[in-house]
């Protein structure tokens, strides 16, 4: 739908409507590429603590046995 619409734009040369649905469709995938990003770092982060963890558990069994 959108590039029908840049499509038509541009044989028309509406180069304004051209370059703002452009750059929705840049701002769009850049939004997604942020979201997974911190998504990403967010399941890091918890895979961190759970190593952690099990690290001080291990060594409280060995310290205490």
């Amino acid at each position: 739908m959108i590039l029908r619409r840049i499509a038509q734009s541009i044989r028309k040369q509406d180069w304004f409507t051209v370059v703002i649905e452009t750059l929705i469709v840049v701002f769009g995938v850049f939004i997604g590429l942020q979201v997974n990003n911190w998504n990403e770092a967010r399941a890091l982060s918890h895979e961190e603590r759970e190593i952690v963890l099990r690290l001080l558990d291990e060594a409280n069994e060995t310290a205490g046995g």
